[in-house]
């Protein structure tokens, strides 16, 4: 895939692909901005903030001046989109891990996010990106929220707050079919409720997983 590279009206250079702008054609900077200001919590309230999408990497540059001490990973299925970035984009902070993840598969592979599965973080979207990769980043998304029974099951093996637990929510979890709400998560968790310590500590951890 060729990516088109053009300046914006600041002169920051960005890029297209498919016909699509990947960042602002006015100000990206600002834009990046603006984008981090709509998901201030994922980046207050979490030491990890996992960004589908690479784009023009000005989002992520942005997050990283607001938030120095975030370790933000981004999943960017374009393998030319990084090497665009790397190249003609702004140079991004040591916090943030650029990888080159494609399916779900790969994120099970990857031993790098499955140390940092291991901990509370947040997913949040880059617009753009989803325009251009929609079924590709839609499908980390959904592992990496649990919206599945079997994503759900594998997040809570592999996070020592839940892993315990995991074997004895598996046959309730199983009768799920579909994508999975709250709902069904907390229904779950209250039939369990008596037979499982950590009670309040679980529920809170699958409410962000499960959105």
């Amino acid at each position: 895939m060729i990516l088109e590279t053009m300046n914006s009206a600041t002169g920051d250079p960005i890029f297209l692909k498919n016909g699509i702008r990947l960042a602002s054609a006015n100000n990206p900077l600002r834009e990046a901005e603006a984008w981090v200001c709509r998901n201030i919590t994922a980046f207050e309230k979490y030491d990890v903030t996992i960004v589908l999408g690479l784009g023009c990497g000005y989002h992520t540059y942005w997050a990283s001046l607001k938030f120095p001490l975030n370790k933000i990973i981004v999943l960017e299925p374009d393998i030319e989109v990084i090497k665009w970035v790397k190249a003609e984009g702004p140079v991004q902070s040591k916090k943030v891990k650029i990888l080159n993840i494609k399916s779900q598969g790969a994120i099970v592979d990857s031993q790098e996010l499955r140390s940092r599965l291991c901990e509370l973080y947040s997913v949040v979207r880059h617009p753009a990106s989803f325009q251009v990769e929609r079924e590709a980043l839609a499908n980390l998304e959904t592992l990496l929220l649990g919206r599945t029974t079997e994503s759900l099951k594998l997040l809570m093996k592999l996070n020592p707050e839940m892993s315990a637990h995991a074997a004895k929510l598996e046959k309730s979890l199983g009768s799920l079919e579909g994508p999975l709400s709250i709902k069904d998560v907390a229904r779950v968790m209250a039939v369990d409720q008596l037979k499982l310590g950590k009670f309040g500590q679980m529920t809170r951890i699958l409410r962000e997983l499960v959105r």
